[in-house]
């Protein structure tokens, strides 16, 4: 028995099927003119609303958007409710423990001829594994830092 995802992508691609033999039915009754004027005024009209939303973008430069940070007043939440809203640990000391023993493993890598060769052919298969490391450490610095001002409060 197939899964239910499967099922509907079966039923998907069918009622898509049935609508292209239908949208093909259709076209068949035009002319090889008339097709490609038609593709002509839709290329012309897709691409003018491309243009007009590309430029109204520079146009305005003081209409982008702003994000500005909300202050709640300390009456309109009760104390007993801020605890809920603490962000919950992304990452555990003992993963980041974990990160660190690998980075400096990396580092130790450096030292010999034959760790270069190991280091460089690691780095080859996962390109830009030493920057989601870095990534994630500044992750977590940011996570333990936004912890302290919770507790702080």
């Amino acid at each position: 028995m197939q899964p239910v995802w499967q099922r509907w992508a079966a039923v998907i691609e069918r009622r898509q099927r049935k609508c292209a033999n239908y949208l093909n039915h259709k076209a068949e009754r035009y002319s090889k003119r008339s097709k490609q004027i038609c593709l002509a005024i839709f290329c012309l009209l897709a691409g003018g609303g491309s243009i007009h939303i590309a430029t109204r973008a520079f146009e305005n430069p003081s209409g982008k958007l702003r994000i500005e940070k909300m202050s709640v007043p300390g009456y309109a939440i009760e104390s007993d409710t801020i605890s809920a809203f603490q962000p919950a640990m992304v990452l555990t000391e003992r993963q980041y423990h974990n990160i660190q023993q690998f980075k400096k493993y990396m580092d130790s890598l450096q030292t010999s001829k034959a760790g270069k060769l190991k280091h460089d052919s690691i780095l080859a298969v996962r390109q830009g594994l030493m920057d989601s490391i870095d990534f994630i450490e500044q992750v977590y610095q940011q996570q333990v830092k936004q912890n302290r001002l919770w507790k702080n409060d």
